[in-house]
């Protein structure tokens, strides 16, 4: 199914069903509220949600310990299939900074 319309018409009626503008939410506005460690993750040709608009709510999040991992030649696709060797270089050591391994 295409991109375009198919994702407008979901935000639409997804909002008109909820009783809330979808078009209206700024991911950036919500990064500002995160209090908790947070990996971001970004292709870098992702044409929906590009690397540009990634940066920014990076950039709003106040987080104690935040990190922004692009993904070159990924678009908006699953970055452990893409990628898988590059994705477990960021999400384990991200992760085994709250869960390490037992002894």
């Amino acid at each position: 199914m295409p991109a375009f319309p198919s994702a407008e018409l979901l935000v639409f009626w997804g909002g008109r069903q909820f009783g809330f503008d979808g078009f209206a939410h700024n991911p950036a506005d919500y990064a500002k509220s995160l209090a908790c460690p947070a990996l971001f993750l970004h292709g870098a040709d992702d044409p929906r949600a590009t690397l540009a608009e990634g940066r920014r709510v990076f950039a709003a999040a106040p987080a104690p310990r935040k990190q922004f991992v692009v993904f070159d030649h990924v678009g908006h696709d699953s970055y452990a299939a893409q990628q898988p060797e590059r994705w477990r270089g960021a999400v384990q050591p991200f992760l085994l900074g709250f869960f390490p391994p037992p002894r």
